[in-house]
């Protein structure tokens, strides 16, 4: 991996024939705004910029591209040479195909910008400009944007603040640090629309979407004293009541207000019979679990997709328990 800061970034924005924006497979909040940020002030500013979408978009955020031109086939895409491809919140090729696969082939410049921890699969042959000390990917690119010393306009404010929100679960997750703060404040003076951020990204639940955890809990198992909370869903719970992976990020941070839950898993069966795992916690490091399963992310919020049965991965996950009691009482 060529690690590469903010100057060198823009500096191949600024030489690029025309910018294509993407994020990872199973997009979020943090990639998806990052693209919106970075798509709406470079327009702004004369570039040619396309977006690229090859999943269907959680409705919460359609606010955030309206007005884009998304490219959602891949035989829509026509990189060249000359052209830069951006790719935000991963530094994973893996989750970024068919867009890595096009790259490679056309001999395009593809550049990852993310916060998440480095692992095994981050050796590679592109550039990356990555912080894990960042709070959400939408400050590394507010930085960005700095560096390329172009202005932050309002409803790029409202973009990077809805990063900035869902990253840090509406400033729950900050951990003492000042800084997310420090950019909320910058934003809302650069006028983010605060109040749509809240209505799209928090308050959006339906009544349906409501009552399905009410079944979510009863497959649920709450392991090691009530510390640990093992959440089971269906790939037929997902077809039964729409649910999107936007819906289960939402769905496994509730269980952290509980009082004793320490560590939520969520195992979430997908069409193939796989699994995708998300993993949160509070205050414990969470992040060596998925690594365990060669995922990634960070120390308090990972996930992995992972080709096992559901019995092979209930069994790693309580040996990963009783590792962690192991250690605590040494």
């Amino acid at each position: 991996m060529k690690s590469i800061g903010p100057t060198e970034v823009s500096n191949e924005i600024k030489k690029a024939k025309k910018i294509w924006l993407g994020t990872h497979r199973g997009p979020d909040g943090d990639g998806l705004s990052c693209q919106a940020a970075l798509y709406h002030t470079l327009v702004a500013e004369g570039y040619k910029v396309d977006v690229v979408h090859f999943e269907a978009l959680p409705l919460r955020y359609e606010y955030l591209f309206e007005g884009t031109l998304r490219i959602t086939e891949k035989k829509k895409i026509q990189l060249h040479p000359e052209d830069l491809v951006l790719i935000f919140d991963t530094h994973d090729p893996r989750l970024c195909e068919p867009l890595t696969e096009i790259c490679e082939t056309t001999g395009t410049k593809m550049i990852f910008i993310d916060h998440h921890v480095p692992t095994s699969h981050s050796d590679f042959s592109q550039w990356a400009y990555v912080d894990p000390k960042a709070f959400c990917t939408g400050a590394l690119v507010l930085k960005l944007i700095d560096t390329l010393d172009m202005k932050i306009r309002p409803f790029t404010a409202t973009c990077l603040y809805t990063s900035l929100v869902f990253d840090t679960q509406n400033f729950r997750n900050v951990h003492s640090q000042s800084d997310p703060f420090i950019m909320a404040q910058r934003l809302i003076e650069a006028l983010a629309d605060t109040d749509l951020v809240q209505r799209k990204l928090i308050d959006h639940w339906s009544v349906d979407k409501l009552q399905f955890w009410s079944k979510l809990i009863t497959k649920t198992d709450f392991l090691d004293q009530q510390k640990v909370a093992l959440i089971r869903m269906s790939f037929e719970d997902i077809r039964t009541h729409q649910l999107t992976s936007d819906d289960v990020n939402d769905y496994i941070d509730l269980y952290l207000m509980v009082q004793t839950i320490e560590v939520a898993v969520l195992m979430r069966e997908e069409e193939d019979g796989s699994f995708k795992l998300s993993f949160r916690s509070r205050a414990h490091e969470i992040l060596s679990w998925a690594q365990k399963f060669e995922g990634g992310g960070h120390l308090f919020s990972a996930g992995v997709w992972v080709k096992s049965s559901s019995v092979e991965i209930e069994k790693q996950i309580k040996d990963l328990i009783a590792e962690r009691d192991q250690k605590k009482v040494s």
